[in-house]
């Protein structure tokens, strides 16, 4: 089974962009600005951010193992 998030390593793989970008698009989002998708979609889990595959892999266009 595996797991049904990415880390923001992964996600900032999977859009070609730094993992500082993703941060900031977190922090755009925490602050009320425009963060995107990418802000909106974290997911903070104690101190880890994470975002869930199913929405992720939707705006790539990726299709979702069910």
């Amino acid at each position: 089974m595996s797991a049904a998030v990415y880390t923001a390593d992964e996600v900032a793989e999977l859009f070609n962009v730094s993992e500082w970008a993703i941060y900031q698009a977190v922090r755009r989002g925490e602050r009320g600005d425009d963060a995107g998708p990418i802000g909106r979609l974290a997911i903070h889990v104690g101190r880890r951010i994470v975002w869930p595959k199913a929405p992720i892999d939707r705006l790539l266009g990726l299709e979702c193992d069910a």
